[in-house]
């Protein structure tokens, strides 16, 4: 193989990479759109409370709690997330151990 063969060869990878790329970058926008997220206002039960209405609530620096509706006692010790508008399901599990059912989602404002 000659200089301008392994060049050419090196091209045809380099293209191929970016093409790659790109549609690593496109799965992951979807991924994105499909992982299931929650936010500061959304609702929930509790179904090892007896279906007690709980809040997602900020506290401070971006750390949030479970507050139950009603009385607004603290079910559980501020977590620091990454996004208050987009908390993840490992977040949320830190957040609340209890296995909570969301009924109201305050991003869509509807009932799920």
């Amino acid at each position: 193989m000659d200089k301008k063969e392994i060049k050419t060869r090196r091209d045809e990878c380099n293209v191929c990479i970016a093409k790659l790329r790109e549609e690593e970058k496109r799965l992951k926008k979807e991924l994105e759109a499909e992982e299931v997220t929650y936010s500061i206002g959304d609702r929930f039960k509790t179904k090892n409370y007896n279906n007690k209405k709980h809040i997602l609530m900020s506290v401070w620096n971006d750390e949030v709690i479970m507050g139950q509706l009603g009385n607004g006692r603290a079910h559980c010790c501020p977590v620091k997330v990454r996004n208050l508008y987009a908390i993840t399901q490992e977040e949320l599990g830190q957040i609340c151990s209890c296995d909570p059912v969301r009924y109201w989602d305050s991003q869509k404002e509807v009932l799920s």
